[in-house]
């Protein structure tokens, strides 16, 4: 019968029940399924390996961002990602005292993870007959599709795409950029704030942060205007990447009609210095 395999095991639970919900591979950001779909491919490369470390898990991960063409996250991040996978029961986390060595961090995959979409895919299987004898986790496969999307957004999305050489970009740090708008609709200046990773919504703390460096940016900007505003993204042409618009209140401007009927998130008067 030859040795029973870590990986072995993996699959006879994959074959009997699914510990893992499509629901919860909903919730997970890009970067945790692309980080788990690494921790997939280095026990399918490591079949007699029961447990990765984190440092191991760490360089299949960067290897993925490599394929999908994107900027891995840090350590710290990733050890949030692990985190929040264990609270899934996605992985099972453990621990290794070496001696003289600091506490090494472990975990395993509860269940076989495929680790390739394609060949893992309905389509592929049906054309090349096979799909009857190999079986795949349907909500394994529903994470693979979630990353294809989330690839596919990324490059449909403007805000994701923008040739920053070519924009006159105000202000930018790890996660925002201020810039000015390519459509400015009549007005002088227009600009927005932009987050730098493809959310819909952000924390709160962020989001004062960025009313705050647009307030400031905003004063430079517009210092020949008594007044400006930040707007509402209620007329917003993107939608699903965060953004706010600052803009002048000149009455000659293309949207000014629209302007008014924008919720006004902040008015930054500029007769007084210290006001932000």
């Amino acid at each position: 019968m030859g040795v029973v395999l870590p990986e072995c095991v993996r699959k006879a639970v994959s074959s009997i029940f699914a510990l893992v919900k499509k629901s919860d591979l909903a919730t997970l950001s890009l970067h945790e399924k692309l980080f788990l779909l690494g921790i997939a491919r280095f026990f399918k490369e490591n079949m007699d390996r029961a447990y990765a470390s984190l440092t191991e898990a760490e360089k299949a991960y960067a290897i993925i961002c490599e394929e999908f063409n994107v900027q891995p996250h840090t350590h710290t991040q990733l050890w949030k990602y692990l985190q929040n996978l264990s609270t899934l029961s996605i992985v099972k986390k453990a621990f290794q005292q070496q001696v003289n060595v600091e506490e090494q961090h472990l975990f395993t995959c509860r269940e076989r993870l495929p680790t390739n979409w394609k060949e893992n895919s309905p389509q592929f299987l049906k054309k090349k007959g096979l799909t009857q004898t190999v079986q795949y986790n349907k909500a394994h496969m529903h994470l693979f599709h979630h990353i294809l999307q989330w690839r596919q957004k990324l490059a449909n999305c403007p805000l994701c795409s923008l040739d920053l050489q070519n924009e006159k970009i105000f202000y930018q740090d790890d996660s925002f950029i201020v810039l000015r708008t390519k459509n400015p609709k009549g007005h002088r200046e227009r600009i927005m704030i932009v987050y730098k990773r493809h959310q819909h919504t952000i924390p709160y703390k962020a989001y004062e942060h960025a009313l705050t460096i647009l307030s400031q940016i905003g004063r430079e900007v517009f210092n020949y205007a008594p007044k400006f505003v930040i707007l509402d993204a209620t007329f917003a042409s993107i939608n699903d990447h965060w953004h706010l618009v600052a803009s002048d209140l000149d009455p000659k401007s293309d949207d000014f009609d629209q302007i008014l009927a924008t919720r006004w998130i902040k008015v930054v008067d500029n007769m007084y210095a210290d006001q932000t």
